[in-house]
């Protein structure tokens, strides 16, 4: 399987615009963060809320998107608005299902609140080869699945037209879990290649699993490179009785080069 990513190509023109929107967002950030810290909270939430509809924001890092969140989701709490921040918080959790809110800089109630949404959003994120080549007893494509908080999890794999493929795993995740697949279906044969789609659903206590992982994988079956025959001996070299070299064994299927996409 061969990775398919999207690239995001950026054209010279407009980087000088590009650069003063950022240094104002970049601002927006700054001047929010002193509000919260002289508890102007409606100010701190005006000025967060500004950058995170900005341009800027939307190729911002993570961890610059995640800061904002935090603040945001502060703000909120001490100001007495829990739904909004739970729904900062769950934004939040779902960027990064393995982050935290900073006890050193935000209070109890704060940090209490945060682990409470996490607790309740079950969130997966995954890390993964760009490219694994599979071949008969060999390696195995491998998918590591991060939780933001343990929940049952099952991981299939199906095509992307529709059609199971195989099961995965069934059962609880942790913090984290490592996803095997030898390139097999089901019934133990080599799948062909096409597009396929690797799945998480999470479970929650008398509710219905909810897919919260969906990794697009392309295979390909790479064909096996067959060296050049070696001339037969000349007949004056066997021993009697000997016959000649006959045609040997085809090369057997050669293995898959498998990926994702995200």
């Amino acid at each position: 399987m061969r990775a398919v990513r999207t690239l995001l190509l950026a054209a010279g023109i407009g980087v000088m615009h590009q650069a003063v929107l950022h240094a104002q967002a970049d601002d927006l950030v700054a001047r929010a963060i002193r509000a919260y810290g002289d508890v102007e909270l409606a100010t701190a939430v005006g000025y967060l809320r500004r950058w995170l509809a900005s341009d800027a924001a939307a190729h911002a890092p993570r961890d610059t998107v995640e800061l904002v969140l935090s603040y945001l989701g502060a703000a909120e709490v001490l100001r007495g608005y829990p739904d909004s921040a739970d729904a900062v918080f769950e934004r939040l959790v779902e960027l990064n299902p393995r982050g935290q809110v900073d006890q050193l800089i935000f209070p109890p109630e704060v940090t209490g609140r945060f682990a409470a949404v996490r607790a309740r959003t079950k969130v997966v994120a995954v890390d993964f080869a760009p490219v694994t080549e599979l071949h008969p007893g060999g390696a195995v494509f491998t998918a590591r699945l991060y939780a933001s908080s343990p929940h049952q999890l099952r991981v299939a794999l199906r095509r992307a037209a529709g059609g199971a493929v195989r099961t995965l795993y069934t059962g609880v995740i942790g913090d984290s879990l490592s996803v095997l697949w030898d390139g097999q279906d089901s019934s133990g044969a080599w799948v062909r290649a096409g597009s396929y789609v690797l799945e998480a659903f999470s479970a929650v206590a008398g509710g219905r699993p909810q897919p919260v992982l969906q990794l697009p994988l392309e295979i390909a079956v790479q064909a096996p490179e067959t060296p050049a025959a070696p001339p037969p001996f000349p007949d004056s070299l066997l021993l009697p009785g000997r016959r000649g070299a006959g045609p040997g064994m085809e090369a057997l299927p050669g293995g898959l080069v498998a990926g994702a996409g995200g």
